[in-house]
């Protein structure tokens, strides 16, 4: 396994049975998979599954057609399938959707947690935008023992919204498995600027019929208002 200073500095320290621990624990949570996965009702994101819940979605905000205002509150799972859709339109994010398993987004609180459950390996690059192929070459750099496996990417920070758009926090770190990174640190091994990185991760919320102009967050429930198009 490759870029684990942890690792490098015990052995450096002549720590070398502390250093195969640390090995071990590192693969361990970068290889662990998320509780929701192992359940029956597992969202796997295909043209016709995004569809659908881009449909449901939509519906789901202008019920009330009449009026000019939107103030609607969705459970963890509608508000999942409004994430699914809006990363499905973000092209930053379209490589690994493209290649998930599950997908799933939860709510704690003030705090957003969303991912999905990769096989890199199943990626086509000549299947994407020469952008999304070099997102993709470097991501697979980056963490080579990785690759061909199930792995879960996601992120977790305190989210605002702006003009139709999701952005999460200088907290917000980036999760491999159960292994959690601040996006400083992502960045620098992808060899971008964290504002690019930060550009990345945004997410545009565009619901047909609906501008979102803000989102609060409450228990496990997201409640969305803007206005009705």
């Amino acid at each position: 396994m490759k870029n684990i200073g942890l690792v490098i500095a015990l052995i450096i320290s002549g720590g070398i049975v502390g250093a195969a621990t640390a090995v071990y624990y590192y693969w361990s949570q970068a290889t662990r998979l998320p509780a929701w996965y192992s359940t029956q009702d597992v969202v796997v994101p295909t043209e016709e599954t995004i569809e659908a819940a881009r449909d449901r979605v939509t519906q789901r905000l202008t019920i009330a057609s009449d009026r000019a205002e939107v103030d609607e509150a969705l459970d963890s799972a509608e508000f999942n399938e409004l994430m699914m859709t809006a990363i499905a339109d973000n092209s930053s994010y379209s490589p690994l959707l493209a290649g998930a398993k599950g997908f799933n987004t939860t709510i704690e609180g003030d705090q957003l947690r969303t991912g999905a459950v990769v096989n890199l390996a199943d990626i086509s690059p000549n299947q994407l935008q020469p952008r999304e192929r070099e997102f993709l070459q470097r991501l697979t750099d980056t963490f080579p023992d990785l690759v061909d496996r199930e792995i879960y990417v996601g992120l977790e920070g305190q989210p605002t919204v702006a003009n139709d758009v999701l952005m999460l926090d200088d907290s917000t770190t980036i999760q491999i498995g159960e292994l959690k990174f601040p996006l400083a640190e992502v960045a620098n091994r992808l060899g971008i600027s964290e504002q690019e990185l930060r550009h990345g991760i945004t997410v545009g919320l565009g619901v047909g019929g609906v501008d979102i102009s803000e989102i609060e967050f409450s228990g496990d429930r997201a409640l969305v208002r803007g206005a009705a198009q």
